[in-house]
């Protein structure tokens, strides 16, 4: 939209000829929170206001590791370490090195009609020819399964021949799509039990 606006909060924005506007996606994907939440607005004033490196790579802000320590304590299980990226794409990308890495060669199983990002790693997970048409050759060993079809899944797990299974659990480009329980319950069943496997 080619408007300027005055100041944004939460769902609604403020345009500069008085109208407001209501932000249904308030925030795009990760973006959940609204626009300018003040909580998030006072942690980076509060933060800016330490003066510390803008960035240096032996330094981790103490922000961040509190909040990779309560995001492990969410996550339950042993997890012990978190990768802090700057998009969905950059994150995909490190657990597609970490399974070549580990498990080469192997293959990726994914679910379809998810978007993972816009990287030729990310593209090579995702079966829309919308998004990938012009951009390969892509990734080679990934097989897709339909989203919604929990036996293909675990048929695909249990053929022994996958490293790692790449999925979005709640899809929002595919049009805000949430699995059933039954579907959830059953994927969740098949994924083999070795701490080699990807998740």
């Amino acid at each position: 939209m080619n408007v300027r606006y005055e100041r944004c909060a939460g769902s609604e924005l403020f345009t500069e000829d008085g109208r407001r506007i209501l932000d249904f996606l308030s925030g795009y994907c990760v973006h959940n929170t609204g626009h300018n939440h003040p909580y998030i607005v006072q942690a980076l004033k509060d933060e800016l206001d330490k003066s510390g490196p803008a960035m240096l790579q032996s330094h981790v802000p103490e922000i961040a590791g509190e909040l990779g320590k309560r995001l492990c304590q969410l996550a339950g299980g042993g997890l012990e370490k978190v990768y802090f990226g700057s998009s969905g794409s950059e994150g995909v990308e490190a657990a597609i090195k970490v399974r070549t890495r580990r498990h080469q060669p192997c293959r990726n199983c994914v679910r379809q009609e998810q978007l993972h990002g816009l990287t030729a790693g990310a593209l090579s997970l995702m079966n829309d020819a919308f998004w990938r048409e012009g951009f390969g050759p892509l990734l080679q060993d990934t097989v897709g399964v339909d989203y919604g079809d929990a036996t293909a899944l675990e048929g695909a797990l249990q053929s022994k021949r996958h490293a790692a299974l790449v999925l979005e659990p709640v899809q929002a480009e595919a049009g805000i799509r949430v699995p059933s329980k039954t579907i959830s319950t059953k994927g969740a069943g098949a994924l083999p039990q070795d701490r080699h496997f990807i998740l």
